[in-house]
């Protein structure tokens, strides 16, 4: 059905080839393009107490690469590409690991306090501890005539 609709029986075999291989090259380069993009940050974020915990996996990078900006409501964390380089004589055969940059941004539940929120980076590990700001007041209103 496809061959049908794409040619005709009279096209030459060889165009048909060349239209299938550049085909399976395009969508190849289509799906590659979508995994680089699809590259996301993971992380948890949890509560503990009045707290706010996140955790994400930041290996071989240090503190000078990543950079974490945040709000009452949500936190941007960027990490900085690795050069990661093949010597001349060196073949790939696998290669999984994504040395470029990363960056996440994730709206938080509630609502924090970003002067006493505190990150460290241990064993390849960013953990971001943000204190929990309560908001709960009550207020007495005045009725107005």
């Amino acid at each position: 059905m496809l061959r049908q609709i794409f040619f005709s029986k009279t096209q030459p075999t060889r165009s048909r080839r060349l239209v299938f291989r550049e085909t399976e090259q395009s969508l190849s380069q289509a799906l590659n393009d979508a995994k680089e993009e699809a590259v996301e940050l993971p992380v948890d974020l949890v509560r503990s107490g009045n707290k706010l915990i996140l955790k994400t996996p930041i290996v071989g990078a240090g503190i000078h690469d990543i950079d974490v900006t945040i709000n009452a409501n949500q936190i941007i964390i960027n990490k900085s590409g690795i050069q990661e380089s093949t010597a001349d004589n060196e073949q790939i055969y696998l290669q999984e690991c994504h040395w470029g940059a990363l960056n996440r941004t994730i709206d938080l539940p509630k609502s924090i306090d970003p002067d006493k929120t505190k990150a460290s980076l241990h064993e390849g590990v960013l953990t971001i501890v943000m204190p929990i700001v309560v908001k709960s007041h009550t207020k007495s209103i005045k009725i107005q005539e």
